[in-house]
Parts: C-alpha cells; structure tokens; sequence
C-alpha cells in the first residue's frame, strides 16, 4: 500500500498484518504496479517522475523515467498497470498519455494527447488491461471511461456525469480481474463493477 503523505510503501502479509516497507526514499509514492509472474512492483513517484522498480520483498531494484515530454520521460505520472505479458503501462498524467515499457523496462509505445475530443485524455487516472489487450484509461473529468487498442485507436467509451448505475462522477481508480470491471466512483462513493462481454462472433 502506498502513502503519500508519508512517503512510504507498506508491506502487509495475507492476513492483513505489517510485514515492513519498501528502500527508498520517495517524494510522493502513488501507483503501484504488480508483476506476479516475475516477482516485482513498481511505484509512480510522481513528484520525482520516475517509476521505481522493486521486488516482492520491498528491495528496489532500479528506476524508470526522469521529468521531461520525451517518450520515456514522465511528468507526474500517477497510475500503473501491468499486463499478463509483463508489460507496463503508465499514466503520465501531465503529458497527457499512456507509455508502455516492454517487459517493464523498454519504450514500446505511447498515445492521447490532451483535448477536449473523446479520443483525448484531459485528466487522465486509473488504467488497466482486459484479456484482449483492450487497455482502458479513466478520464476524471469527463466522467468517463476510455477503452483504447494497443495502437491508442479508441474503440468505446462509457459514463458520463451522474448518480444512476452507469453513470459516473470524477471516478478515479479501475481494476480488471477475469474481464469484470470495477471503477472507483469517487464523488459518488461507490464501486460500480460492469462485465467485458468479449468480441462479437
């Protein structure tokens, strides 16, 4: 778990009981990002625009980034996912736009820009990737999520302000498990959970 205020990353084992923190030291720990199948976690330091790398023990192994608009460069990302291929994806919410670290450590791509137009990303914040590789990227302010491809096309998106279910106001954090969908609703304090029905045959 991460504290900004802090400035600590938490360790707690399965029952919920401290089990120590990550080295480092951070100027604003936010995002984690976990690559079960290897064994790391990443942390968005967004005030230092980097992602550090470390491993399931809290051990940090290295750094990703430095502030600047250059891909691989960040400026204040906050948000981390990483796909079953172990790849990366971070919001660089400043630069508003996704970059995508090949097996968490090389560039692969990047895309949105900022703009009012729907395939643009104004106020970029949680991401995630269902099992088709579709990744979708929360957009605060316009109360909404986005589902892009891997090339950045953007294919769909849903919410829009509101208090019904399926409407959403300045959600927040998005988490994907077994292609269901749960989006943190924030100003209207509530989990909201919709199911990723696959292609059309």
């Amino acid at each position: 778990m991460s504290d900004s205020l802090l400035k600590k990353v938490f360790i707690f084992d399965a029952a919920g009981k401290p089990a120590g923190t990550f080295e480092g030291e951070f100027e604003r720990p936010t995002g984690l990002g976990l690559d079960a199948r290897n064994g790391l976690v990443y942390v968005a330091d967004t005030i230092a625009h980097t992602v550090s790398v470390h491993d399931a023990s809290g051990r940090r192994l290295g750094s990703i980034g430095r502030h600047g608009t250059d891909t691989g460069e960040f400026n204040f990302p906050t948000h981390l996912w990483v796909d079953n291929a172990g790849d990366l994806y971070v919001v660089d919410s400043m630069n508003f736009r996704i970059q995508i670290f090949s097996g968490g450590k090389t560039f692969a791509a990047a895309f949105g820009m900022t703009g009012d137009a729907y395939g643009n990303l104004e106020k970029p914040k949680g991401i995630a990737v269902d099992s088709q590789g579709n990744t979708y990227v929360v957009d605060s302010i316009r109360d909404m999520v986005k589902i892009f491809d891997r090339e950045g096309r953007l294919l769909l998106f849903f919410g829009g302000q509101g208090q019904d279910y399926g409407q959403l106001w300045l959600p927040s954090g998005i988490f994907i498990r077994n292609d269901v969908i749960y989006i943190a609703d924030t100003y209207n304090g509530r989990i909201q959970a919709f199911r990723y029905m696959g292609p059309r045959s």
